[in-house]
């Protein structure tokens, strides 16, 4: 029983976090190409470089969209104002897109606790750096998945078994009591 159950629940993980992985390569290839494409279209004389730094910081969960809008920013002050806010504009853009449009259609998380997420995140930047907010979020997707298989549905369905059958157990209870020979200890 505990093979069958390890081997679901392997399986189960197996197929969500493929999912969520390829979801954010796909995010991240997309991210790349519109935001390459529109900067070139816009004039920002490092479009590819702006656009691959955009794209690799849109995997950081939390900061890594503000990251990838405050880069063109800057760098379109380097040029000018204008350039730098319009490119900033079309970066929230491209990733509010992406993240209203794009992603729910390709994965549709059926767990999903940022406060989860951010606690790990931190633990795991604290501990290995970049490196570690990179592997955050699937490290993160699995402790959820695993919480969602091992104990959610277990304490749902144990729930309802101890509500439906509490008047039965409490008599019992007096029952036992009341066929004691001698008080019983508080």
């Amino acid at each position: 029983g505990q093979r069958k159950q390890a081997r679901d629940i392997w399986r189960t993980i197996e197929i969500d976090l493929g999912a969520y992985i390829r979801s954010e390569g796909i995010q991240t290839l997309l991210a790349a190409v519109l935001l390459g494409l529109g900067y070139w279209l816009l004039g920002s004389r490092y479009a590819t470089l702006l656009a691959l730094i955009g794209a690799l910081a849109w995997l950081i969960p939390v900061v890594g969209a503000p990251l990838a809008v405050i880069l063109p920013l800057l760098m379109g002050l380097l040029t000018s104002v204008q350039l730098s806010l319009v490119t900033s504009v079309y970066t929230l853009i491209v990733l509010f897109a992406l993240q209203v449009w794009v992603e729910p259609r390709l994965f549709r998380r059926k767990w999903d606790n940022p406060i989860v997420t951010l606690v790990i995140l931190l633990a795991m930047a604290d501990a290995f750096g970049l490196v570690g907010i990179i592997a955050a979020p699937p490290l993160s997707a699995v402790c959820q998945i695993l919480w969602n298989l091992l104990f959610s549905n277990r304490l749902a369905s144990g729930a309802a078994t101890q509500v439906s059958d509490l008047r039965e157990r409490h008599s019992r209870l007096w029952t036992t009591i009341g066929e004691m020979e001698e008080q019983p200890r508080p």
